[in-house]
């Protein structure tokens, strides 16, 4: 056998047997939101790490909710939100979720027993029948990682050291703790095709040569995620939803990509949050003006897709017709396609 071949199979082995065709495509759960699905270019990453970042009510924890629950109205699927900072109420859950049989809340007093909890539930997720879907978890929420401290850094707590020393220290010995688990945390959530939902906080960063904005953790972190998103929150509604009666109370939320393994990074949308999560209608009218399937300046279609697509030539006269053209229920077919279309066209937009 050539020296070149027995190199190859070799350098396979050690990649654990899986050659060129036997290695998996990258696979996406959509999240009913076009917004979100556009900048991710698809949708969350199965087996796979997700960091939601964001300064304080930049609306992650609802985020993460909102996607418990689709991905349980739409696949079936059940998870753990572990909610170290104790911030989640029983009635949050039962307003974002609804039905408290699809999430266990979870408290885990130190990172290793987080890191425990995932691997422990990627285990029985390999192990168990696919069909039987409510048998184990296929997605994991982690509130916060600032909050979650390893064992390490929980002694230094108690034994009361210097505050200046306990700070640094403490800082270290997270990063060192993130930096040690990620191969193997990484390893088997991606061969569980596990979903791991991060929740980070954004802070102002004291390096005036770095960024300005920096995430605690250490800076494993990053490298862990295959998705980071980064929210910044204006505190008001969104100048569409200023004409909209029913979104009038709601808050303009702006997620931006800064971290996406499989995807184009950069990319943005502002979304309406209510207190339902993020709402889909203003969304896709924003995705499909900025791709040029709607028109500039007004809320009629370009007529590339109109001829291509079957879709109606106009959503109605002004932002409040339109909104509830979509949201109503006998529409719901003209909200698919266009949905459709905004996925079709996110690559290649039209000139408008």
């Amino acid at each position: 056998m050539p020296k070149a071949s027995l190199s190859r199979d070799y350098i396979k082995k050690l990649a654990r047997g899986l050659s060129a065709n036997e290695i998996k495509p990258v696979q996406r759960l959509s999240t009913f939101n076009v917004g979100l699905d556009y900048i991710t270019c698809g949708g969350v990453p199965l087996g796979g790490t997700t960091e939601l970042a964001g300064p304080t009510h930049s609306y992650k924890s609802s985020t993460a909710l909102y996607l418990h629950r689709v991905w349980n109205e739409h696949y079936d699927l059940v998870g753990s939100y572990s909610d170290v900072e104790r911030t989640v109420k029983k009635n949050d859950i039962e307003r974002l979720i609804g039905n408290l049989d699809i999430i266990d809340i979870l408290y885990p007093s130190s990172a290793e027993m987080f890191v425990e909890s995932v691997r422990q539930a990627a285990q029985l997720k390999i192990e168990s029948d696919p069909e039987e879907k409510s048998g184990y978890y296929s997605i994991m929420t982690l509130d916060s990682i600032a909050a979650l401290a390893p064992l390490a850094e929980r002694e230094i707590i108690e034994q009361r050291i210097a505050k200046d020393e306990a700070i640094s220290s403490m800082a270290m010995r997270k990063a060192a703790f993130w930096s040690a688990v990620q191969p193997s945390f990484t390893d088997y959530v991606g061969d569980s095709e596990l979903i791991v939902l991060m929740i980070n906080q954004a802070r102002q960063s004291m390096n005036p040569y770095g960024p300005p904005v920096t995430t605690p953790g250490g800076s494993s972190i990053p490298f862990m995620c295959s998705l980071r998103l980064l929210a910044t929150c204006s505190g008001k509604p969104s100048d569409e939803a200023k004409s909209i009666k029913a979104l009038q109370n709601s808050i303009k939320v702006k997620w931006r990509v800064i971290k996406n393994k499989t995807g184009e990074r950069e990319r943005a949308i502002e979304l309406d949050y209510t207190g339902n999560g993020p709402d889909p209608y203003t969304a896709l009218i924003r995705v499909a003006k900025e791709l040029g399937i709607l028109q500039k300046g007004s809320y009629k279609l370009n007529p590339i897709v109109v001829e291509e697509s079957g879709l109606p030539q106009t959503l109605g006269a002004g932002i409040e017709k339109a909104y509830n053209f979509l949201k109503d229920p006998a529409n719901e077919e003209v909200y698919k396609l266009l949905y459709k279309e905004c996925l079709l066209r996110a690559d290649n937009p039209l000139d408008e």
